[in-house]
C-alpha cells in the first residue's frame, strides 16, 4: 500500500459532523458539494543513513470542498475542520499512525498548515490543510 492510501485509510477514521467516506480521492477532488482528496506535494524531505535506512518526510494537501451559502454552513465547516486538525493531533500524540507497509515505520503525524479557504464559488468553498507524515524506512 502508498503511503498516500495509508493516509486516506486513517483520515476515514475521523468521525465529526461531515462523515469521511470511501470517496477520498487521490490527487483528485470530485465536483460533489461535499468531497475530499488528498493531494502529494513535491517537497520530500529525505535523511539517507550508512546502512541503507532513511528517515522520510513527505507533505500532503488534504483538501475539502464544502457547501457555503450561508454563513451557517460556513461556521459548520470551520467546526468540522477545526475538529478534523485537532483528531490528527490527538491521534499523532496517542500514536494511533497510519499504518505503513514494506519495511516503513510512522512516526508521526502533524498539520503542517492550519485550514483555510483555497477556492470559493457561490455556493461552495475548497478548504486545504497541509500535513507531514514522518517515517522510518528499513534498509532493503
Amino acid at each position: 500500500m502508498t503511503v498516500s492510501a495509508a493516509v486516506v485509510e486513517w483520515l476515514k477514521g475521523y468521525e465529526g459532523g461531515f462523515e469521511l467516506t470511501d470517496a477520498i480521492g487521490t490527487d483528485q477532488l470530485d465536483a460533489a458539494p461535499e468531497a475530499y482528496g488528498v493531494f502529494k506535494t513535491p517537497d520530500d524531505n529525505i535523511n539517507e543513513f550508512v546502512d541503507g535506512s532513511r528517515d522520510v518526510t513527505v507533505h500532503y494537501l488534504f483538501l475539502a470542498r464544502q457547501p457555503s451559502q450561508t454563513d451557517g454552513l460556513r461556521k459548520d465547516a470551520h467546526e468540522w475542520l477545526e475538529g478534523l486538525e485537532r483528531w490528527i493531533r490527538t491521534q499523532s500524540m496517542r500514536r494511533k499512525l497510519p499504518v505503513l507497509d514494506q519495511g516503513r515505520h510512522c512516526n508521526g503525524v502533524r498539520v503542517s498548515n492550519s485550514y483555510a479557504a483555497e477556492e470559493q464559488t457561490d455556493a461552495e468553498t475548497v478548504y486545504q490543510i497541509g500535513l507531514e507524515i514522518n517515517y522510518y524506512e528499513e534498509a532493503v
